[in-house]
C-alpha cells in the first residue's frame, strides 16, 4: 500500500504577517511525483482507488492550505448538466463519500463561469453574484466561505470537478495557488486518461473551452 510519508514529505501550511493563507513549500514536481507514484501502485493492484484519492487529497489541503477538497462528476441522467460530489476530505478527518447534487437549472450563473473555462474562483463565496442561489441551499450549510473550481479536462471534455473550499471565509486566493491546483488536476487528468481500466466513454462528459483559454478575473 502507498503512503503518503514514504513519497513525500508533506509541506507544513502557514500563513504570511498579513494572516493571509500562502501556498507552502513543494513544488510542481513533488506533486507530479506523488501523483505518479499513486498510479503505478494502483496500476499494479498495490492500492485502491479510494486510498490513492485519500492520499492525493490530503497533499493538495497540505499543499494550498484549505480546509476542504471535495471530487464531483457530472450528471447528465436527468436530460440536463449536473454535478453530484462523491467524495469529501476535510482538515483532520478521513475521505468520506457525499451525495450532494448541484443541478445546473438552480445554478446556472455558477455553471455558465465555470464551462467557459474549467475555472471558478470566488474569493468570498456567500457575496460573489454568480453564486446567489448557492447560498442557503449549500455553502451556509457547509459554512464554506471561499471556492477555488478547476475542472478535471481530458481531450477538451471535463469529466468532473475539484473543489477546494476555506471554511470559514473568504479568502483571498493567489494566483500562484490557481495555478498549482490547476497543474495537479493537469497532471491527474493525464494519468487517468492513460490508466488501461479507466473506460472515458462510460464516464458522463461535458465540453469545455481549451484549458489555456484566459482565467476569468477574481482579484
Amino acid at each position: 500500500m502507498v503512503r503518503h510519508q514514504s513519497d513525500w514529505q508533506a509541506p507544513r501550511p502557514g500563513t504570511n504577517r498579513a494572516g493571509r493563507h500562502v501556498l507552502t513549500t513543494g513544488g510542481p514536481s513533488a506533486d507530479h511525483a506523488l501523483l505518479q507514484a499513486l498510479a503505478s501502485a494502483f496500476g499494479a493492484g498495490q492500492t485502491t482507488m479510494w486510498e490513492a484519492a485519500a492520499v492525493a487529497l490530503q497533499a493538495l489541503m497540505d499543499r494550498l492550505h484549505c480546509s476542504r477538497v471535495s471530487l464531483w462528476r457530472f450528471d447528465l441522467d436527468r436530460g440536463t448538466r449536473a454535478l453530484r460530489c462523491f467524495v469529501v476530505k476535510r482538515t483532520g478527518e478521513e475521505l468520506v463519500p457525499d451525495h450532494t447534487r448541484l443541478d445546473e437549472g438552480q445554478y446556472r450563473d455558477y455553471f455558465a463561469a465555470l464551462v467557459q473555462t474549467g475555472v471558478f474562483v470566488a474569493n468570498d463565496a456567500i457575496h460573489e453574484a454568480s453564486l446567489v442561489a448557492m447560498r442557503g441551499a449549500f455553502l451556509a450549510e457547509h459554512r464554506i466561505g471561499a471556492l477555488l473550481d478547476i475542472a478535471v479536462l481530458i481531450n477538451g471534455r471535463a469529466y468532473g470537478i475539484v473543489c477546494c473550499e476555506q471554511i470559514p471565509g473568504p479568502r483571498d486566493w493567489q494566483p500562484e495557488d490557481v495555478a498549482a491546483v490547476r497543474a495537479a488536476v493537469s497532471r491527474a487528468a493525464l494519468l487517468i486518461g492513460a490508466e488501461p481500466s479507466v473506460d472515458l466513454d462510460a464516464i458522463p462528459s461535458v465540453a469545455i473551452e481549451p484549458f489555456d483559454a484566459p482565467l476569468p478575473p477574481y482579484r
